[in-house]
């Protein structure tokens, strides 16, 4: 693309050194100069944008990268730490995640902290019950003292 407008430009300049040979105008006319000057000009300015479109593009790319792999990183060390835990019962320690405003998948975020909420839920519901079959243990142990007490005084 490039390439062809620098071609367009320098027809565009042709056709007008043509058109002044057509006028028959003197080649030390101030209008060749001036087409001269103005070609030199848009060659300097195009080359210029040559070399600082790409270096734009490329930055534009790298941040365009970040804003996706960013995100990705992030969920994938939690999801490293969710992996290293050694008991269920830690999952209390697993912190919700939270991306840059900037950054894509936000949905992916939210997702995930809605299931470490779930899971957590989970788990203070399990200690409940676990807390509840322990008490339940040890009223049956006091009945079954009590039990094996009575039937030792009635003998």
């Amino acid at each position: 693309i490039l390439v062809a407008q620098w071609f367009a430009l320098q027809y565009i300049f042709l056709r007008f050194n043509i058109y002044a040979d057509g006028l028959s105008y003197d080649s030390s006319k101030i209008f060749y100069a001036f087409l001269h000057d103005q070609s030199l000009m848009l060659n300097q300015t195009f080359l210029w944008m040559c070399l600082f479109t790409p270096i734009c593009i490329f930055l534009w790319g790298v941040f365009q990268s970040h804003r996706i792999a960013g995100p990705l990183h992030n969920l994938k060390l939690k999801l490293q730490k969710i992996r290293q835990l050694k008991d269920i019962s830690e999952i209390n320690l697993i912190e919700e995640t939270q991306f840059r405003r900037s950054d894509y998948f936000h949905e992916l975020a939210d997702e995930y902290n809605k299931t470490i909420h779930h899971l957590k839920d989970i788990v203070d519901i399990q200690k409940q019950n676990i807390a509840a079959i322990d008490s339940n243990v040890v009223e049956l142990k006091s009945f079954s003292q009590s039990d094996t007490t009575k039937k030792d005084q009635a003998a």
